[in-house]
């Protein structure tokens, strides 16, 4: 998981775990770079949440609209088609 920099903060010598009290606010980091907080925000021994389930989902979801709208679509056009006959006759 290489997606973000490597590069180093600049003046970044306080951490949360020390030197709390002796460097000014400016100088605070948690993190060195951005791949440290990447670790940090997403580990890598966390499970993705149901990636096929969410696939499955927005795929049956997807479907039904599909149908629904050719359901909606079939009973519009045999309404128009009555009136037609109608109209014709």
């Amino acid at each position: 998981m290489e997606f973000a920099s490597v590069i180093t903060v600049r003046d970044c010598v306080r951490t949360e775990r020390g030197n709390v009290d002796a460097t000014p606010v400016e100088r605070f980091c948690r993190w060195q770079n951005s791949s440290k907080y990447v670790l940090e925000m997403f580990p890598e021994t966390v499970q993705t949440r149901g990636y096929w389930s969410n696939t499955v989902a927005l795929v049956v979801i997807l479907l039904a609209f599909f149908i629904l709208t050719l359901l909606f679509h079939a009973i519009s056009q045999s309404r128009r088609s009555e009136e037609k006959r109608r109209i014709a006759s």
